[in-house]
């Protein structure tokens, strides 16, 4: 699938009567942004807010913080 997709762009490049530069800026520009995207979701949603609201540590934290408060009275 992968493939596939890679030899979509480079398949309209290959048709497009643009000159190598330019070809070659955009192929540049498609591969850093195939790149960063994948890295800011990965770093999203392996973030420490993103990962305690999906598993629902914070509410299981309070509940354990309120019980060892009411413990201690």
């Amino acid at each position: 699938m992968i493939s596939g997709f890679l030899f979509l762009h480079v398949s309209f490049l290959y048709y497009f009567p643009l000159s190598k530069e330019v070809k070659a800026l955009i192929l540049f520009s498609l591969g850093i942004f195939y790149f960063l995207v994948p890295i800011g979701v990965f770093l999203y949603f392996t973030s420490q807010r993103v990962w305690m609201k999906f598993s629902k540590a914070n509410k299981l934290i309070q509940e354990i913080l309120k019980t060892a408060s009411e413990d201690k009275k």
